[in-house]
């Protein structure tokens, strides 16, 4: 059953390299801000993976990190609109990727300082990747912003619906096998930015 779901996976997600402008048109505003990079499976899978861990954390992770994350991509947009200077990020994204699956999947139980720094910093480089001068600027920016944190903390807060169901109805074992899936697909991904 878990090779069916890989290959289920893998055949409905396409190809995509993991950056976050890929030449594709975005307006700017709330609905911009909510589509933007969110409709690409390299950015979707790995914030499932983020909200899945901190269902498995539990209380109080379950709340700080899908809340911490959204601030700590503003604070990645911020900084690449700001000039602060990163170098190409999607080999690293993409092993951010691999990352958050295996600790899904190894149920990696680090104390909440740790998780939240680790998330932070995933956080920071995808906003960097996001955080477009030309999509941030005026009060359009700020919509924008505001759309595209909802909609990271919404694939977040899926992710960790999708595991306490999971974990509920089926079994806890099946929430580390999706950790593994996601690996599968950090990998894939990796795979295609190399």
């Amino acid at each position: 059953m878990t090779h069916r779901l890989f290959l289920t996976l893998l055949a409905i997600c396409p190809a995509l390299p993991a950056q976050a402008h890929n030449g594709e048109v975005v307006s700017g505003g709330f609905m911009g801000g909510l589509l933007h990079g969110n409709m690409q499976w390299d950015h979707i899978v790995p914030m499932l993976a983020i909200g899945l861990w901190a269902m498995l954390l539990g209380r109080p992770a379950v709340f700080v990190i899908p809340l911490a994350f959204p601030v700590f991509l503003a604070l990645g947009a911020w900084a690449q609109i700001s000039g602060f200077a990163l170098p190409e990020l999607s080999v690293v994204l993409a092993l951010a990727g691999v990352s958050l699956g295996l600790l899904v999947a190894l149920r990696v139980e680090p104390p909440l300082v740790v998780a939240t720094v680790l998330v932070g910093a995933y956080g920071v480089l995808q906003g960097y990747a996001h955080g477009s001068p030309a999509l941030l600027e005026g009060d359009a920016g700020a919509m924008f912003a505001a759309g595209f944190a909802t909609a990271a903390f919404l694939v977040q807060l899926a992710g960790t619906l999708a595991g306490m169901l999971i974990a509920f109805f089926l079994s806890e074992v099946l929430v580390s096998v999706a950790g593994l899936v996601i690996t599968g697909f950090g990998v894939f991904v990796l795979s295609q930015v190399l």
